[in-house]
């Protein structure tokens, strides 16, 4: 838990919310990434991994239809980053102990998917 103290920028003026939380002495929980239940680890690692997916599938059929003549490498180095990260939360959640058998296998589907994509999208280009 973090405590609100004073502004660290006194040429700022604090907003509206700020003051009602330091009126009421309340504290700011900041969340991790690790800190979150384990189903919206899973749909968010979904949510990236598909997203890459997308990206990376739009970067490989314009290289070859060329309908837009613009650099696709961006576009294919943006969408293997989605990928990985969702790899990474997929992993996350198979670290933790204690879960549903359901989710773990979701998790390990996910990070199948995943790696199959990733490897098929790095040797496609």
């Amino acid at each position: 838990m973090k405590r609100l103290g004073p502004i660290s920028n006194y040429d700022e003026k604090p907003s509206l919310p700020y003051k009602l939380a330091l009126q009421l002495n309340l504290t700011i929980q900041e969340m991790k990434w690790t800190d979150h239940p384990p189903q919206i680890l899973v749909q968010r690692a979904f949510l990236f991994g598909i997203t890459g997916i997308v990206l990376c599938a739009l970067a490989l059929a314009n290289s070859y239809f060329h309908w837009l003549i613009a650099p696709m490498g961006p576009l294919r180095g943006v969408g293997i980053l989605l990928q990985l990260i969702g790899l990474s939360l997929a992993v996350l959640v198979i670290r933790k102990r204690k879960l549903d058998p359901e989710i773990t296998e979701k998790a390990k589907k996910m990070i199948l998917v995943l790696a199959v994509s990733l490897l098929f999208f790095i040797l496609s280009f």
